[in-house]
């Protein structure tokens, strides 16, 4: 096996003489996380909509610009400065005559905008968005009824515009081993005045304010190779709830009042979310956040929590380049809340009533921006965050210092975090830096150090850790682009070891983890493109004194894909990708982004030996329809069964199949 790979290695290498870069590796580097999932994303679903409605560059604000991972608030400060001066731009491509503005994206960001948008499109538009989603081969839940018998994910989403102002927006999602169709429904009517910036939600919506402390979307800021990015959250303020998480929405009234120096928010919430209850006192022992309702002990989770939420934010806009807000707000529950019996649970929220206050601001003087946000809970844990980006040309950096206390209370919270939860229970530094001293080099490295004073859930101690990143991106010649990068973490694990004396003892080491990325994308027609990539994943696990452990203290897997795609403007697109894995165990994982169908995104685990493919299709029937279908193949070679309890499948093979039907009037 040693031998193959290095021949594999040799071979990857030498075909980077014919390989050119494709713009759709930069979605990919926006998000690396370890962790399995395949699901709705704020970022992919903003993306999605986009490319399907272009957002006019000669209408659009500063804030709206830069929710684009590409546009920087420099950027977006150049776009409003230039419509000011000539008018508007008559074509995306004037974005070329901007100082900060790097031309190899212009074919990226086109994709996403527009300076010629269709009138009739722009003021009234019918969407409707169809998704059903399945594993071919059944778990033990199925075959035993203990989930219900229908193992089809099914996703619809309807999402109507009436004369730029009015958007009304449904959406209903079942799980897979869900009876009801409507398992999760939500909807909402906002009215958006166009002028004034002011707008009303009626019903299921999601807030976003600041760097994320204290109101967020679901998903936190995830670390990637891009340290701009990655070192600062993006809010939207107030949207209408298009999410599958079904328990983060709000549910009720958010209205947004503008003026020329100041906006205020208003909103309130009730609703019910899923939570377990401890028989004998009725008390609520922890939030129950997956969203699955198969079973019968599941079930009985579902909305067994009332919630109410009553707020306000008032954000002061003194000049274009500074913001200065206020946002607090005030929680009810209908049941007390209580984790203390567990000493994990130790400084976790108890009670049945919370508040969260804070204040954020946002400074922006000529190429440099200052941002930050401090927040204060209840029982007066504090959490805050600040940062500043030195945005240009050829050099770009980010630097972030975040610290959340282990009893600060945030439960809508999602800041930029090494965890995936709520901001709690961390301090840490974040250090970017982005060159770019020509249109053919980029280099990039970012520096996170981060401690947890508190134990966690699957850790007994206070432990600390550090994650390096470097990715560098070479153009030796006109259609010739090479990325790759090395990804360094020292992280503690814990494991189980047998003592001197033949007892079983568990321990926290610092476990060593480094993984090496080569990727390129070959081009041979403008509509074809093959995209290989190969990586290496080393673990190590350090030994102490004569203990031994009762798993090996080193690991490795290597990763190796090809892709080819197709694409047409008019008729469609096809991918189709293969990949080769063979890790020694579940410590060295591997994780692959997917393509799949808009909206979605796909990070998938491998581990053990064994092949996957998938095969993605996108055809345009008409103007009005499009039809999206994505199969999947994954085969472990020397394995019975695949998962564990009640999603246990027998045999060493499991296939998938998404499909998605959009409809636009």
């Amino acid at each position: 096996m040693k031998k193959i790979c290095q021949i594999i290695a040799l071979l990857f290498l030498n075909a980077i003489l014919t390989t050119v870069f494709a713009q759709e590796a930069e979605i990919e580097k926006l998000i690396e996380i370890e962790t399995e999932i395949s699901e709705g994303h704020p970022l992919f679903e903003m993306l999605a909509e986009l490319e399907a409605n272009p957002l006019d560059i000669n209408k659009a604000s500063a804030v709206q610009l830069a929710q684009l991972p590409w546009i920087s608030d420099v950027l977006a400060r150049e776009i409003i400065r230039f419509r000011r001066q000539y008018a508007k731009f008559n074509t995306v491509d004037q974005l070329l005559l901007l100082p900060s503005f790097e031309p190899d994206l212009l074919p990226l960001l086109k994709k996403y905008l527009t300076a010629t948008s269709a009138p009739w499109l722009r003021s009234s538009a019918l969407e409707l968005k169809l998704r059903a989603n399945r594993k071919l081969q059944t778990g033990k839940g199925y075959q035993t009824e203990y989930y219900h018998p229908s193992p089809t994910k099914i996703y619809n989403r309807l999402n109507w515009v009436l004369n730029e102002r009015i958007r009304l927006g449904l959406l209903t999602e079942k799980d897979a081993g869900e009876k009801e169709l409507t398992d999760f429904l939500a909807w909402y009517i906002e009215y958006d005045h166009q002028n004034s910036g002011s707008s009303v939600i009626i019903g299921h919506y999601l807030l976003e304010f600041g760097q994320g402390l204290i109101l967020w979307n679901p998903y936190p800021q995830f670390k990637g190779s891009n340290p701009v990015y990655t070192a600062k959250s993006r809010a939207r303020g107030a949207t209408g709830y298009r999410m599958l998480d079904e328990n983060f929405s709000l549910y009720g009234l958010s209205t947004q009042i503008c003026a020329n120096f100041y906006q205020i928010n208003l909103f309130y919430s009730t609703k019910r979310i899923d939570a377990s209850i401890d028989p004998g006192s009725g008390q609520i022992t922890h939030f129950y956040r997956t969203g699955y309702h198969r079973s019968q002990s599941e079930r009985e989770k579902k909305d067994q929590l009332q919630e109410e939420i009553i707020g306000a934010r008032i954000a002061l806009l003194p000049q274009n380049k500074f913001t200065f807000s206020a946002t607090g707000y005030l929680c009810d529950y209908d049941r007390e809340i209580s984790t203390k019996q567990d000493d994990r649970y130790r400084f976790d929220f108890n009670g049945n009533s919370n508040s969260v206050v804070g204040v954020d601001f946002n400074y922006s003087m000529g190429e440099l921006n200052l941002f930050g946000e401090m927040g204060r809970s209840k029982n007066n844990g504090v959490g805050y965050i600040f940062g500043l980006i030195y945005d240009s040309k050829q050099l770009d950096f980010s630097t972030l210092y975040r610290n959340y206390d282990k009893h600060f209370h945030s439960l809508r919270g999602m800041s930029f975090s090494e965890n995936s939860g709520p901001p709690q229970n961390e301090q840490g530094v974040f250090l970017g830096i982005r060159f770019k001293p020509t249109p053919r080099f980029r280099f990039s490295i970012y520096l996170d150090q981060f401690k947890f004073p508190w134990r966690s859930y699957s850790l007994p101690l206070p432990v600390s850790g550090k994650e390096l990143l470097c990715s560098m991106e070479v153009k030796p010649a006109k259609k010739i682009w090479l990325y790759a990068h090395i990804k360094a973490s020292q992280k503690a694990k814990s494991l189980m070891a047998i003592d001197e004396r033949g007892n079983l003892a568990q321990l926290v080491l610092p476990g060593d983890q480094i993984n090496v990325r080569l990727q390129l994308d070959l081009s041979p027609l403008s509509s074809i493109k093959v995209r290989q990539r190969l990586e290496k994943k080393w673990v190590i696990h350090r030994k102490i004194n004569n203990l031994n452990y009762i798993n090996p203290g080193r690991y490795s897997g290597t990763l190796l894909y090809q892709e080819l795609t197709w694409q047409s403007k008019q008729k469609g697109a096809l991918s189709f990708r293969i990949t080769f894995f063979d890790t020694d165990d579940y410590q060295s994982r591997i994780y692959q982004f997917e393509r799949d169908v808009p909206g979605v995104f796909s990070n998938q685990m491998l581990y053990g030996k064994g092949s996957k493919w998938y095969l993605l299709w996108r055809i345009s029937m008409s103007r009005i329809f499009k039809f999206y279908l994505k199969y999947s193949s994954l085969h472990y070679y020397y394995r019975q069964s695949i998962g564990s309890g009640y999603d246990q499948i027998d045999g060493d093979r499991v296939d998938t199949i998404n499909l998605q039907l959009e409809a636009r009037l």
